[in-house]
Protein backbone atom coordinates (compact mmCIF):
# COMPACT_ATOMS: atom_id res chain seq x y z
CA UNK A 1 0.00 0.00 0.00
CA UNK A 2 0.98 3.96 -0.71
CA UNK A 3 2.79 5.46 2.32
CA UNK A 4 1.03 9.13 2.06
CA UNK A 5 2.12 10.67 4.90
CA UNK A 6 0.11 12.52 7.77
CA UNK A 7 -0.95 15.15 5.33
CA UNK A 8 -2.63 12.33 2.81
CA UNK A 9 -1.04 14.22 0.55
CA UNK A 10 1.98 12.60 -1.19
CA UNK A 11 5.34 14.07 -1.18
CA UNK A 12 8.67 14.29 -2.87
CA UNK A 13 10.64 11.59 -0.28
CA UNK A 14 7.44 8.86 -0.55
CA UNK A 15 8.60 5.82 -1.63
CA UNK A 16 6.25 3.12 -3.37
CA UNK A 17 4.76 0.53 -0.31
CA UNK A 18 2.87 -2.56 -0.30
CA UNK A 19 0.94 -3.37 2.90
CA UNK A 20 -0.73 -6.47 4.30
CA UNK A 21 -3.93 -5.88 6.28
CA UNK A 22 -4.30 -9.44 7.51
CA UNK A 23 -1.63 -11.86 8.77
CA UNK A 24 -2.07 -14.68 6.07
CA UNK A 25 1.17 -14.52 4.27
CA UNK A 26 2.08 -17.26 1.81
CA UNK A 27 5.52 -17.27 0.99
CA UNK A 28 6.87 -17.51 -2.63
CA UNK A 29 9.22 -21.22 -2.59
CA UNK A 30 12.34 -20.22 -1.61
CA UNK A 31 14.48 -21.88 -4.54
CA UNK A 32 12.70 -19.46 -6.39
CA UNK A 33 13.43 -15.83 -4.54
CA UNK A 34 17.10 -17.16 -4.77
CA UNK A 35 16.96 -17.40 -8.12
CA UNK A 36 15.44 -13.90 -8.51
CA UNK A 37 17.59 -12.40 -6.09
CA UNK A 38 20.57 -13.22 -7.72
CA UNK A 39 19.51 -12.23 -11.34
CA UNK A 40 18.27 -9.12 -9.68
CA UNK A 41 21.60 -8.83 -7.59
CA UNK A 42 23.42 -9.58 -10.96
CA UNK A 43 22.60 -6.70 -13.11
CA UNK A 44 23.42 -4.44 -9.86
CA UNK A 45 20.66 -4.96 -7.68
CA UNK A 46 20.64 -4.77 -3.31
CA UNK A 47 18.09 -6.58 -1.99
CA UNK A 48 17.96 -6.09 2.55
CA UNK A 49 16.12 -8.55 4.69
CA UNK A 50 17.52 -8.14 8.17
CA UNK A 51 16.50 -6.54 11.22
CA UNK A 52 17.07 -2.97 10.02
CA UNK A 53 14.84 -3.49 6.61
CA UNK A 54 12.25 -4.58 9.49
CA UNK A 55 12.31 -1.98 10.98
CA UNK A 56 12.22 0.69 8.31
CA UNK A 57 9.15 -1.42 6.69
CA UNK A 58 7.89 -1.30 10.37
CA UNK A 59 7.65 1.87 9.99
CA UNK A 60 5.91 2.48 7.05
CA UNK A 61 3.57 -0.29 7.87
CA UNK A 62 4.92 -2.30 5.34
CA UNK A 63 5.50 -5.58 3.84
CA UNK A 64 8.15 -4.33 0.69
CA UNK A 65 9.29 -1.43 -0.46
CA UNK A 66 11.60 -0.21 -3.10
CA UNK A 67 13.74 2.40 -2.81
CA UNK A 68 14.90 3.09 -5.93
CA UNK A 69 15.98 1.28 -9.37
CA UNK A 70 18.46 -0.50 -7.06
CA UNK A 71 16.85 -1.53 -4.37
CA UNK A 72 14.03 -3.63 -2.64
CA UNK A 73 13.33 -4.43 1.03
CA UNK A 74 11.40 -7.36 2.03
CA UNK A 75 11.15 -8.34 5.41
CA UNK A 76 13.34 -10.76 6.96
CA UNK A 77 12.55 -14.38 8.34
CA UNK A 78 10.89 -16.18 5.18
CA UNK A 79 10.84 -15.25 1.24
CA UNK A 80 8.53 -12.17 0.10
CA UNK A 81 5.09 -13.64 -1.36
CA UNK A 82 4.97 -13.79 -4.99
CA UNK A 83 2.56 -10.42 -5.40
CA UNK A 84 4.99 -8.56 -3.06
CA UNK A 85 8.08 -10.01 -5.29
CA UNK A 86 6.78 -9.11 -8.66
CA UNK A 87 5.35 -6.11 -7.57
CA UNK A 88 8.55 -4.68 -6.34
CA UNK A 89 9.94 -5.57 -9.38
CA UNK A 90 7.52 -3.39 -11.03
CA UNK A 91 8.52 -0.43 -9.12
CA UNK A 92 12.02 -1.13 -9.99
CA UNK A 93 11.20 -0.85 -13.72
CA UNK A 94 8.69 2.17 -12.85
CA UNK A 95 12.23 3.70 -11.64
CA UNK A 96 14.05 2.74 -14.57
CA UNK A 97 11.83 4.30 -16.91
CA UNK A 98 12.01 7.74 -14.64
CA UNK A 99 7.75 7.68 -14.10
CA UNK A 100 8.35 7.73 -10.37
CA UNK A 101 8.18 11.28 -9.13
CA UNK A 102 5.91 12.70 -6.34
CA UNK A 103 3.31 13.22 -8.88
CA UNK A 104 3.10 9.75 -9.90
CA UNK A 105 3.67 7.88 -7.08
CA UNK A 106 -0.31 6.51 -6.99
CA UNK A 107 -0.17 6.08 -10.86
CA UNK A 108 2.61 3.49 -10.42
CA UNK A 109 1.06 1.63 -7.78
CA UNK A 110 -2.12 1.67 -9.65
CA UNK A 111 0.08 0.14 -12.56
CA UNK A 112 2.04 -2.56 -10.75
CA UNK A 113 -1.37 -3.48 -9.20
CA UNK A 114 -3.13 -3.82 -12.86
CA UNK A 115 0.17 -5.98 -14.01
CA UNK A 116 -0.11 -8.46 -10.85
CA UNK A 117 -3.73 -8.83 -11.40
CA UNK A 118 -2.79 -9.47 -15.32
CA UNK A 119 -0.20 -12.04 -14.69
CA UNK A 120 -2.03 -13.42 -11.89
CA UNK A 121 -1.01 -16.76 -13.51
CA UNK A 122 2.11 -16.21 -15.11
CA UNK A 123 3.33 -15.75 -12.02
CA UNK A 124 1.62 -17.98 -10.05
CA UNK A 125 0.12 -15.37 -7.75
CA UNK A 126 -2.54 -17.61 -5.74
CA UNK A 127 -6.25 -16.24 -5.74
CA UNK A 128 -6.26 -15.32 -2.06
CA UNK A 129 -2.69 -12.65 -3.36
CA UNK A 130 -5.00 -11.62 -6.51
CA UNK A 131 -8.29 -10.76 -4.14
CA UNK A 132 -6.07 -8.46 -1.84
CA UNK A 133 -4.24 -7.22 -4.67
CA UNK A 134 -7.58 -5.84 -6.35
CA UNK A 135 -8.84 -4.89 -3.69
CA UNK A 136 -6.04 -2.16 -2.96
CA UNK A 137 -6.35 -1.24 -6.67
CA UNK A 138 -10.00 -0.30 -5.49
CA UNK A 139 -8.20 1.68 -2.42
CA UNK A 140 -5.71 3.10 -4.72
CA UNK A 141 -8.34 4.33 -7.57
CA UNK A 142 -10.80 6.00 -5.26
CA UNK A 143 -7.54 7.92 -3.47
CA UNK A 144 -6.25 8.83 -7.22
CA UNK A 145 -9.81 10.23 -8.18
CA UNK A 146 -9.71 12.13 -4.63
CA UNK A 147 -6.21 13.51 -5.32
CA UNK A 148 -7.57 14.69 -8.86
CA UNK A 149 -10.55 16.36 -7.01
CA UNK A 150 -8.34 18.33 -4.79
Amino acid sequence: MLNVGDSGKLGKNDVLFRNSEDNVRIPMDENLFNEGKKAFEEKGGIIIQDVDGDMYLDARNADAATINEHTIIFRSGSPPTLSEFHEELIHVSQFEQGLVSSITLVKCEIEAKELLIKNQKTYGITNSENAKTKQQLEELLNLYAKEILD
